[in-house]
């Protein structure tokens, strides 16, 4: 070898392999093979390295009090090394002690803890041996913190609803975020909140059942195991108006178009209802219209000719979302796709079966009681087909052919 450590002699009759500066890593199978003009014979030989213990694992582990945590003591060893637990010079599990439990495989041994106060948490010892020699090294169990606050970045308004985007809190408390509460109310009110899972790529949430041109305050908060923690300092924002459905100085239009029960209500006891009253429906009807497009992206999946078209809740119109339609077609022909219709809490559709290295496009509509949405649009290019023999080889395949036809028609013209 380069370093001089593997060396290999020949010699007359005898052939030595030398290694020096030995390492565990040296141990397995080896092979000498020799050979002339007669045959050749092969000779297997196993090489066993012993070696004193050595302790791998994270030194530091998290958790909190009567929640259960594993510290793993991962001990490479030959001879197998014998582990042992202790603190504070003692042996572990003593006999008081109920809350900590030992569990060995041939490679990792683990102390289990469940903390019940204070004093569970701090520094344990663990000690491996075997005939080479020992080792040992301490590890930390450390009480969790809650989560400090997200920060929240912007918020995007709309009639109804507000898209809230935040970043991560500075500190997770030393164990997973698990959810995000996110609170908010009129101003001198009560708050109103609504908890979302934390996911690896959730940065924004959506405030839904919100009052157009009607100010709130938001604020947000991160829960791990532990529990949760500060909240943000709460941002205000003021809510869009509902464009209306039609116009007040043009009464006729409320004939031209049946968009909802709520209108022909109106029309059928406006000749009876007082004054001030039907103001006040029409009013109100006002404020119910179709909702906004959804925002679209697309995520390719595994397998290249199918992927995850998510959307993102906009305006909902004042009136609840009922559905969401997707429809989709590759943009060189003119059919669309049978149109599937999703849940009005669902959040992306998946594809599948698409043709390779094709460019699709795909429409999503939200539709509440008042109507449907104008389209979120959005297009992508499929992968090629990983079978697919690349169109060189092919022209590479016809071209050999055709020479070797103009050589075989040459060779008949010469012997005729």
């Amino acid at each position: 070898s380069l370093d001089r450590n593997i060396v290999v002699r020949s010699h007359a009759r005898v052939s030595s392999l030398t290694l020096k500066n030995v390492l565990f890593t040296y141990a397995g199978k080896y092979l000498c093979s020799a050979g002339n003009s007669i045959g050749q014979d092969e000779q297997h030989m196993f090489l066993e390295v012993r070696y004193a213990p050595k302790i791998l694992g994270s030194v530091t582990v998290y958790t909190w009090e009567r929640n259960s945590a594993n510290i793993s003591c991962e001990v490479e060893a030959h001879p197998a090394a014998a582990v042992l637990w202790f603190r504070d010079g003692l042996q572990l599990p003593s006999t008081n002690t109920t809350n900590m439990k030992i569990y060995n495989t041939p490679s990792v041994s683990y102390l289990e803890i469940t903390p019940d106060s204070q004093n569970d948490f701090g520094s344990y010892n663990c000690t491996a041996s075997n005939v080479m020699g020992s080792e040992s090294k301490e590890f930390l169990l450390i009480q969790a913190e809650v989560p400090s606050s997200p920060e929240i970045q912007q918020v995007d308004p709309f009639s109804s609803t507000a898209v809230v985007s935040f970043e991560e809190p500075d500190s997770m408390g030393g164990v997973p975020i698990i959810r995000y509460k996110v609170e908010w109310r009129l101003i001198g009110q009560d708050w109103k909140s609504m908890e979302h899972d934390a996911k690896d790529d959730l940065i924004s949430v959506t405030i839904a059942g919100l009052k157009p041109e009607t100010t709130y305050e938001v604020k947000m908060s991160a829960i791990n195991g532990k529990g949760e923690g500060e909240s943000s300092a709460a941002s205000s924002f003021t809510t869009e108006p509902v464009p209306p459905l039609f116009s007040r100085q043009d009464p006729s239009s409320l004939f031209t178009e049946s968009r909802t029960n709520a209108i022909h209500f109106i029309i059928q006891l406006s000749s009876e209802t007082p004054p001030h009253i039907a103001a006040t429906s029409l009013a109100l009807s006002e404020y119910a219209g179709e909702p906004s497009a959804p925002k679209l992206e697309v995520k390719v999946l595994e397998r290249g000719n199918s992927l995850k078209v998510n959307w993102i809740k906009q305006d909902d119109g004042g009136s609840p979302i009922k559905h969401y339609l997707v429809r989709y077609k590759a943009k060189h022909v003119s059919e669309w796709k049978p149109e599937i219709r999703m849940p009005h809490n669902s959040e992306y559709a998946t594809l599948s079966g698409l043709d390779w290295n094709t460019e699709y496009e795909v429409y999503v509509v939200a539709e509440n009681q008042q109507g449907k949405s104008e389209p979120g649009v959005v297009s992508f290019r499929t992968a090629s087909d990983p079978t697919t023999i690349p169109a060189t080889l092919g022209c590479r395949c016809v071209s050999c052919s055709l020479a070797a036809l103009l050589l075989s028609m040459l060779a008949l013209l010469c012997l005729s």
